[in-house]
C-alpha cells in the first residue's frame, strides 16, 4: 500500500501545481475567509461511532490537525475547500458507521497513521486525498457520517467516499451497506444546503466553484460485474455496453455536480485490477491463469477514456466553465 501511495504522489504534486496556477487567477470573495476563528479552526474533537456494535468495536474516527504536522509553511489555502467522492481508495471512515464487511477499523490499518490507530482508512497510513489536502493547505477532510453536520465541521470540505461503493447501486452489495455514487452526490447536495443556511446562496456558490471535488470510483463495478453466482449484471450488459453504461452514468453525475456550481473536478482512472493481491492469490490457488484475469479486466481503463470522450462532447455546449483533470 505504501508503494501504491508513493506512485500516486508525483501525480498529486503535478495536480496541485495546476490547481495553484489556476487559483492565482481567481479572485475569491473576502467573505469566504472572514468567518470567525471558531468557524474556520479545524475541529480535532474525537467522534465516537454511534452505530458501533458487535462484532465491531467502538471506534474513534479522528484525523489530526495538519497545521501541526504539515511539512509546508502555514499560509492561505490554495482553495477554500476540498470534497471527496469515491470508494475504499479514498474512504476516511464512512464505513465505520455502516453494517458492512468492508471496514478498516482494526489493526493493521492505521498503524503508520498520524494517530497510530485505525481511523477507517483502508491503508496503514495516509491515503492519497490526505496528501492532496495538505498540499492544498487544508486539514484532512472529515467523513460525512463522522462529523456533526455543522458549518464548522464542513467548511474545509467533506469526504463522502464509501468502501465497496460503485457507480451503479448494486455494486458492492455482497459486502453489505455502502453509499453509491448517486447517494454520495445527494449527500454533497445536503452539505450545500447547510452552507446556504449558514452563509447564504451567493457565498456558497462562490465557495463551491473555487473548491476542488475529487472522484475515485468504478473499480467495484467491474469486480461486481465479474463475480460469479452473485451478480446478474452480465445478463443485462455485454462488456463493452457495460463500459458505455458506466461512462454515461458517470458523466450524468458530473453534469449534476456542475449544476451545483462545481467547476474544478478531478476524476481518477482505475488501476489494473487483475494485479490486486486478491486476484494474484486466486491464480496461485486455482487453475485460473494470471492471463485470464488480465483479459477479464483489460477493458477497465476504457471507462476513463470514454468519460473523457463524453465530457469533450458535452462541454462545448453546456459545461463551458468546467475544468476536469482525468488520470
Amino acid at each position: 500500500m505504501a508503494r501504491a501511495v508513493a506512485v500516486t504522489l508525483p501525480f498529486l504534486f503535478i495536480l496541485v501545481a495546476a490547481i495553484a496556477e489556476q487559483s492565482r487567477a481567481l479572485t475569491v470573495p473576502p467573505q469566504l475567509y472572514d468567518f470567525p476563528q471558531a468557524i474556520i479552526a479545524y475541529n480535532n474533537e474525537p467522534l465516537v461511532s454511534p452505530s458501533a456494535s458487535p462484532p465491531f468495536s467502538s471506534l474513534r474516527s479522528v484525523s489530526p490537525s495538519p497545521y501541526s504536522i504539515s511539512p509546508f509553511p502555514a499560509s492561505a489555502p490554495l482553495v477554500p475547500a476540498f470534497f471527496v467522492i469515491g470508494d475504499s481508495a479514498v474512504d476516511c471512515g464512512t464505513n465505520n458507521y455502516l453494517g458492512t464487511f468492508a471496514r478498516a477499523d482494526r489493526p493493521p490499518y492505521g498503524r503508520d497513521f498520524d494517530t497510530g490507530r485505525p481511523t477507517g482508512r483502508f491503508c496503514n497510513g495516509r491515503i492519497p486525498v490526505d496528501f492532496l489536502a495538505l498540499r492544498l493547505g487544508l486539514p484532512f477532510v472529515p467523513s460525512y457520517l463522522g462529523q456533526k453536520g455543522t458549518l464548522a465541521d464542513m467548511i474545509h470540505g467533506v469526504n463522502y467516499a464509501s468502501a465497496g461503493a460503485g457507480i451503479i447501486f448494486s455494486s458492492g452489495s455482497e459486502l453489505g451497506q455502502r453509499i453509491s455514487l448517486t447517494h454520495q452526490v445527494q449527500q454533497f447536495t445536503d452539505s450545500l444546503q447547510t452552507f446556504i443556511l449558514s452563509i447564504g446562496e451567493q457565498a456558497t456558490a462562490e465557495l463551491v466553484s473555487s473548491s476542488v471535488l475529487y472522484i475515485s470510483i468504478g473499480i467495484n463495478d467491474y469486480i461486481h460485474y465479474y463475480l460469479p453466482n452473485i451478480s446478474n449484471v452480465q445478463d443485462l450488459y455485454l462488456p463493452w455496453s457495460f463500459n458505455e453504461f458506466l461512462a454515461s452514468s458517470m458523466s450524468q453525475e458530473v453534469k449534476n455536480l456542475y449544476d451545483m456550481n462545481v467547476r474544478k473536478m478531478v476524476i481518477m482512472g482505475m488501476p489494473p485490477i487483475g494485479c490486486a493481491p486478491h486476484y494474484l492469490w486466486n491464480c496461485s490457488t486455482s487453475s485460473l491463469k494470471p492471463r485470464s484475469y488480465s483479459v477479464m479486466f483489460m477493458k477497465v481503463p476504457w471507462i476513463s477514456f470514454r468519460t473523457m470522450q463524453i465530457m469533450v462532447t458535452i462541454k462545448p455546449s453546456r459545461l463551458t466553465t468546467l475544468r476536469i483533470c482525468l488520470s
